[in-house]
C-alpha cells in the first residue's frame, strides 16, 4: 500500500462536460491515475454520461458552467469562479482540456500563482483557416500554458508552424484504450445483447463503422463503397454505424442515399431484389454505444472514412486492441497508430472505390477461410492462425506496446511531476506494481 502524500494534492481538470468524447475520457483517465497516485483529483464541467465512469475510478465532480459567451463580464465572471475553485480547494494544478476552458484557467492561474497543463485535442483548433483574426485568436487560448499537450506527431507539427514559440512547451502524449478494450473480457452474453438490440444474425460479417454522424466523418463516401460491395458481395454481411446523430440533416442525407443507391443498384444488373440483400437490408442505425468493447467483438473489420485528418483517431487505436483490422483515410493520426498492411489498410481519404477495395480483401479472406467463425477463431494446437487472427494478434500487440491507457497516464504524470516537483509517475507505477503483487487488477476505468 502507497504511503500518504506528506501534504494533500489537489488537482483540477476544467472541460465544458463528461460527453463521450477524447477529452472527456482523457479527463476520466487522469482522474483515476490521479486518484490511483494518492492525490486527489476533481473534474470540474456541466456533467455528462461519463460521471459515473469518473466517480467510480476516484474522481471528484464539481457543477461547473464555464459557458461560453465572448462578453467580456461572462470571462471574468467564469475566471472568478475558477479561481474560488482553486483557492477553496487549495489546488496546485489545473489541466483544461478545450478553448475557452483555458482561456479562463489561464487568467485564473496567472492570478493564483498555480500552474496550467492544456491538452490540445483538435485539429480545427490549430488550423483555423476560416473565422477571420478572433477566430485565429480564440484558438490560440490552449497555448497560453505552461505545458502544452498534443497527441499526435501531425497535430505536434501543425502546432510548431502555427505557434514556434510553444515548441519548448509541447510534449507528445498519444492518447490510449482502457483495460476494458479487452476481448477476453467481453462474454457472449453482451455480444448476444447487441446482436439482438441490432437485429444482426451470428455468424455474417459485420463492417463496424463508430463515430458521430457528421460529414467530415465520411460516412457518406463508405455508403457509396458499400454499394459497390453489394455487387461483388452479394452473399449476407452487414455494417453497422454507431454514433450519435449531431448532424440531423446529414443524417437524414445518409438514410435517403441508401435508398437511391439501391434503386441504382438493382437497375443495373446487381442480383435481383428479394435474392440477395439490398444495400437499406444491411445498413444498421444504431446511435451512441454504450459497450463499444462488444461492439467491436462482434465486428469482423473496423471502418473509419473521415475526409478531414483525425488528430489521432481513437477509434483505430480501440479496434486494435480488441483485435479487429481497420481500414481507415491515410492521413492524420491514422498514419501513426496503424501498421498499413499488417494491423490495418490505409487508403486515400474520399476515395469510396479504393475504401471498397480494402473492406473487399477482407470479405474475400473470410470466403476463403471458409466462413466468418472460421477466419476469426483461435486455432487449433499446432495449426497456424488464420489470417485475419494473426492480423488481429499483431493489432493487439501493436497497441498494447504504443497506446495504453497506462502509458498515456504515466506520460501525463510525468508532466505534472515537471510542474510540482512531485513523484506521481512513480507512484502511480508502484501502486499498479502492489495491485498486481496483491493478485488485483489495475484500477484504470
Amino acid at each position: 500500500m502507497l504511503k500518504p502524500l506528506a501534504e494533500p494534492l489537489n488537482v483540477l481538470q476544467l472541460l465544458p462536460d463528461l460527453s463521450h468524447g477524447g477529452a472527456q475520457e482523457g479527463a476520466v483517465e487522469m482522474a483515476s491515475a490521479l486518484s490511483t497516485a494518492g492525490a486527489h483529483a476533481l473534474v470540474a464541467s456541466k456533467g455528462g454520461p461519463l460521471l459515473n465512469r469518473l466517480r467510480l475510478g476516484g474522481g471528484e465532480h464539481i457543477p461547473l458552467d464555464l459557458g461560453k459567451s465572448a462578453s467580456p463580464l461572462a470571462y471574468w465572471r467564469a475566471v472568478r469562479a475558477v479561481r474560488r475553485l482553486i483557492r477553496r480547494n487549495k489546488v496546485k494544478l489545473v489541466h483544461a482540456r478545450s478553448r475557452w476552458p483555458s482561456w479562463v484557467a489561464a487568467a485564473a492561474c496567472k492570478a493564483e500563482k498555480v500552474p496550467l497543463v492544456t491538452t490540445w485535442h483538435g485539429l480545427h483548433q490549430v488550423r483555423a483557416t476560416n473565422g477571420g483574426l478572433f477566430k485565429r485568436f480564440y484558438n490560440s487560448g490552449l497555448v497560453h500554458a505552461d505545458r502544452i499537450i498534443t497527441v499526435s506527431k501531425h497535430m505536434q507539427a501543425m502546432i510548431e508552424k502555427a505557434h514556434p514559440d510553444a515548441t519548448e512547451r509541447l510534449r507528445l502524449i498519444p492518447r490510449g484504450a482502457g483495460s476494458r478494450f479487452d476481448p477476453v473480457l467481453v462474454t457472449g452474453n453482451r455480444v448476444q445483447a447487441l446482436l439482438d438490440a441490432w437485429s444482426l444474425p451470428p455468424d455474417v460479417p459485420v463492417i463496424l463503422a463508430p463515430g458521430r454522424l457528421t460529414p467530415w466523418k465520411g460516412q457518406h463516401v463508405l455508403m457509396a463503397a458499400l454499394a459497390d460491395l453489394v455487387r461483388r458481395h452479394p452473399e449476407p454481411w452487414y455494417c453497422v454505424l454507431a454514433g450519435p446523430e449531431t448532424d440531423p440533416a446529414y443524417a437524414k442525407r445518409l438514410y435517403a442515399m441508401a435508398g437511391k443507391l439501391d434503386k441504382e443498384l438493382f437497375s443495373k444488373g446487381t442480383p435481383q431484389q428479394g435474392k440477395t440483400l439490398t444495400l437499406t437490408d444491411r445498413l444498421r442505425f444504431v446511435g451512441a454505444c454504450d459497450d463499444m468493447p462488444a461492439a467491436y467483438v462482434l465486428s469482423t473489420l473496423v471502418v473509419a472514412p473521415s475526409l478531414s485528418p483525425e488528430p489521432f483517431g481513437r477509434v483505430a487505436v480501440e479496434a486494435q486492441f480488441m483485435e479487429r483490422m481497420v481500414v481507415a483515410s491515410n492521413h492524420g493520426g491514422f498514419i501513426e497508430t496503424i501498421l498499413n498492411g499488417e494491423t490495418g489498410l490505409l487508403v486515400p481519404p474520399g476515395d469510396e472505390k479504393a475504401l471498397a477495395d480494402a473492406i473487399s480483401l477482407i470479405l474475400e479472406e473470410v470466403q476463403e477461410e471458409g466462413g466468418l467463425v472460421a477466419s476469426l477463431s483461435p486455432p487449433a494446437p499446432g495449426e497456424r492462425p488464420s489470417a485475419l487472427v494473426e492480423a488481429g494478434q499483431l493489432a493487439r500487440h501493436h497497441a498494447q506496446e504504443h497506446f495504453s491507457t497506462v502509458r498515456m497516464q504515466m506520460q501525463t504524470l510525468t508532466v505534472y511531476d515537471e510542474l510540482l516537483g512531485t513523484h506521481l509517475a512513480q507512484r502511480f507505477v508502484k501502486a499498479l506494481e502492489n495491485d498486481l503483487d496483491a493478485g488485483g487488477t489495475w484500477k484504470i476505468t
